[in-house]
């Protein structure tokens, strides 16, 4: 059996006050925690932009309590370099062994500023990184040969991949070959990435055995599958995490389908 791996990135249960449901996070943990060898609270598929500081605390510091012994990186959605620090430094004290983090939201930024972000993250802090390679929520892209420059920091540790570019695979063994864990990012990829290390996907959340078999072991099958489970979960709608959620509370495992409003 392959030694691929998966970390869960965590949807942000609510409860009927609209806080964080601390009984709906274990039960989130209880039903995966055989599959994963981490969670991720706090990323998109947690609603993380959208985290006032004490939603953030409260869901980063019950992951904790209720996934004693596996890895928790917790996810930073914040405009500002300062801001990723301030909220790190929070996540530390909560006992979290990482963090994964975007580049700066700015859509003019510079190549060289983004790096800097990371450097400056990187040299502040004691805890592994992450970094979440996107453009939706930063409004930029990090280009590869920046890629390859954040992944030589000593704790930069992995990337979730969801880009969806070529230029990524043209740098994969680069980046793996500086130690960085390389997560696909997209459900229906999951099968065909033969060499990504493991997976970092909402679908997870409903079925985690089945994500961490789609890395270790895949098939056609489950191709059809996770495609099918993809159309009925609305993966790739623009709040597909409300739809993972509607499914959780519907299922008993979460006490409301709640989301938070945008701030």
């Amino acid at each position: 059996m392959s030694n691929k791996s998966i970390l869960i990135p965590l949807v942000t249960p609510l409860n009927v006050q609209k806080k964080v449901c601390e009984f709906s996070v274990k039960a989130l943990i209880e039903r995966t925690k055989s599959y994963t060898e981490g969670y991720i609270p706090c990323l998109t598929s947690g609603e993380g932009w959208k985290l006032s500081e004490e939603d953030w605390c409260d869901m980063v510091a019950y992951t904790r309590k209720y996934a004693p012994t596996h890895r928790i990186v917790a996810g930073i959605e914040k405009p500002t370099t300062e801001e990723v620090l301030r909220f790190a430094q929070l996540g530390a004290e909560l006992g979290i062994d990482g963090i994964i983090i975007t580049s700066p939201f700015d859509e003019a930024i510079s190549q060289e500023d983004i790096y800097q972000h990371y450097r400056k993250v990187h040299d502040q802090l004691s805890i592994d990184i992450y970094i979440y390679n996107e453009s939706e929520l930063s409004l930029n892209t990090t280009q590869p040969e920046t890629l390859v420059r954040i992944s030589e920091l000593p704790r930069v540790v992995g990337i979730k991949e969801s880009s969806n570019s070529e230029e990524f695979n043209a740098i994969r063994a680069h980046l793996q070959s500086n130690g960085v864990k390389v997560y696909q990012g997209w459900e229906d990829k999951i099968v065909d990435d033969r060499f990504a290390d493991g997976n970092i996907c909402s679908l997870s959340n409903v079925y985690p055995q089945l994500c961490l078999q789609a890395t270790q072991a895949p098939s056609d099958e489950l191709k059809s599958q996770i495609g099918e489970l993809c159309e009925r979960h609305q993966i790739f709608a623009e709040d597909w995490y409300a739809h993972i959620k509607h499914f959780l509370n519907s299922t008993g495992v979460i006490s409301s389908d709640y989301c938070f409003d945008p701030s």
